[in-house]
């Protein structure tokens, strides 16, 4: 049954001395989902990764890594011959036994950072046939040992990256096959659904990592049909994500990754056969692209010149806000590709920079970023006043629906209002809130909001972090926002939708900590921290905590 009343109250203050209870669960920390991976031309191989493993997860602020294997050389038509990252689109065929070595060391290396990694390959050689069976037999064979050899070593999947490096896999030529444009096509969609057997069938729950997907714009012909050719066979089970690598290079404000997320949805389905549509929206993930050496470096200059940094322009804020604004509209993955930038030792001396030489403190503001429940914020100045609700509410200001919606009920602490507090004495108000023990705790209501505003600066990016619980056995919603208002106090309606999380209930009466990180919009000039809660039961109890509203400055 629909419950019709609406629960309100007028504020109450009940301040205590007792202090919280010595067996009170274990706190739970709501992380972060997005994850970040590293692409370099310093990516490690295999047979160096547990070298090199200490240096990178203490320098490369990343949750995943793109890593070179290769298995062991051997002489085929009396040429060397290796198998690995930079020969699986070829007419040789890798053997399960080429890599055995390779694959035991790997399942040596055990990582606590680097959780999301991926066997890194390229459309090499490429000197294939489209309609050649015998050349797609090698090249699925290929792929289908890489799934496999991924799965075994404990990698979340493969990297597609489809740049022709060599001959140009993705561009047949037409004249020579004797096909029109729409043979061609049909053949490359059936490639595709051959390839996605291949690859599904040894790990049917795999992350395609497609640097480039839908989003090509290299005018490769056989890209978008082959891409539907793997959608036709591809599981619920599996996950592609597109890069979106031109794109995300040439990014250079905020609004692009928004636009990146809207393409996605809007325009790219046009390229997806209808009976694919379905697997698209839900198993393909925007994935925005970084190019560290365009920002950092200024090479090479054509895509520096595209990213418009003037001289003297503060390069880390840039990466920032546009780190922030990618992994606000990325979907599963984010991704940093560096030539000569990297983050660790240089596998070539004097040919590398690392960044932290370059710009200082931006390892920190990337983890800030990728972890923000590890950002230590007693170096923050908190802008929110009783944050920890020891001393009372104020300045903090609590409304609620009155009992028939037609009224608001604001709190003591709340002057001016249209509601004042002798307006009330006829209002139905039959929830209540509470401060006690440094802990803000509501009753029994069905809509309310306890809220407090400060002064903010637009484009810049602040953490709230907040601490909440629903009594043992409570229910009802729990949300936790923010909302805008411009310079005049009018509320931007359009904005603060976006920068509101309903929480899960905390089943065992434990507490439970998020983290966010917001960017203010553009023409905001205050911003209110609100705790929300509805839908309760007259004895269900939602309570918060230690709340913290801090900027993120880049260093």
């Amino acid at each position: 049954m629909i419950r019709t009343k609406i629960l309100s109250s007028l504020l109450t203050l009940c301040l205590t001395a007792s202090g919280l209870p010595a067996t009170e669960p274990p706190m739970k920390i709501m992380k972060h989902n997005v994850k970040i991976i590293s692409l370099s031309w310093n990516t490690p191989r295999a047979d160096e990764y547990a070298r090199r493993l200490p240096d990178l997860e203490k320098n490369c602020p990343a949750d995943g890594l793109v890593i070179e294997i290769n298995g062991k050389a051997r002489i085929v038509n009396g040429r060397k011959f290796i198998p690995g990252t930079r020969t699986p689109m070829g007419k040789i065929a890798w053997k399960y036994e080429d890599f055995t070595d390779v694959i035991a060391a790997l399942k040596k290396v055990k990582s606590k950072k680097f959780t999301h990694n991926f066997f890194y390959t390229i459309p090499c050689p490429g000197d294939i046939d489209w309609m050649s069976d015998s050349d797609w037999a090698a090249i699925t064979n290929n792929y289908g040992l890489a799934a496999r050899i991924a799965k075994e070593v404990g990698m979340k999947g493969i990297l597609l990256d489809i740049e022709q490096y060599g001959e140009k896999f993705w561009t047949p030529k037409f004249k020579q096959s004797g096909k029109n444009f729409e043979e061609i096509c049909t053949i490359a969609r059936q490639r595709g659904q051959e390839w996605g057997k291949a690859v599904f069938s040894q790990y049917p729950d795999i992350v395609i990592f497609a640097l480039t997907m839908f989003s090509s714009h290299n005018g490769y012909r056989m890209v978008q049909p082959f891409f539907n050719g793997v959608l036709d066979v591809m599981p619920p089970t599996a996950v592609f994500t597109d890069g979106h690598e031109t794109e995300g290079y040439k990014a250079n404000n905020v609004i692009e990754y928004d636009r990146m997320l809207r393409d996605k949805f809007r325009h790219f389905p046009k390229l997806v056969e209808p009976e694919n549509r379905n697997k698209y929206f839900t198993q393909v993930r925007l994935a925005p692209a970084f190019y560290l050496d365009a920002i950092f470096l200024g090479r090479p200059a054509s895509w520096s010149k595209i990213l418009n940094l003037k001289p003297g322009a503060d390069k880390l804020a840039f990466f920032q806000r546009n780190l922030f604004a990618a992994m606000r509209s990325g979907e599963d993955y984010i991704w940093l590709y560096g030539e000569r930038a990297c983050w660790g030792e240089g596998r070539v001396k004097n040919f590398f920079t690392r960044l932290e030489t370059t710009e200082p403190g931006i390892y920190q503001m990337v983890e800030n970023l990728r972890c923000p429940e590890k950002i230590d914020v007693s170096k923050l100045r908190n802008l929110l006043g009783a944050a920890d609700f020891k001393s009372g509410l104020s300045p903090w200001k609590f409304w609620q629906i009155e009992e028939n919606q037609k009224k608001v009920a604001w709190d003591k602490n709340r002057k001016g209002e249209k509601y004042a507090e002798n307006d009330q004495k006829d209002m139905k108000l039959l929830g209540n809130a509470s401060v006690q023990n440094g802990e803000l705790r509501i009753q029994g209501t069905a809509f309310s909001e306890t809220y407090q505003k400060v002064k903010v600066k637009p484009e810049t990016i602040y953490l709230l972090r907040v601490q909440f619980r629903h009594d043992k056995n409570s229910h009802g919603a729990c949300w936790i926002g923010m909302g805008y208002q411009d310079k005049n106090n009018i509320p931007l309606t359009r904005t603060d939708k976006s920068d509101t999380w309903w929480v899960n209930r905390s089943t065992n009466g434990e507490w439970v900590e998020m983290n966010r990180l917001i960017m203010i919009p553009p023409d905001v000039e205050s911003a209110s921290v609100r705790l929300g809660t509805g839908g309760m039961r007259d004895s269900d109890v939602i309570s918060f905590r230690n709340v913290w509203f801090c900027e993120l400055p880049p260093k």
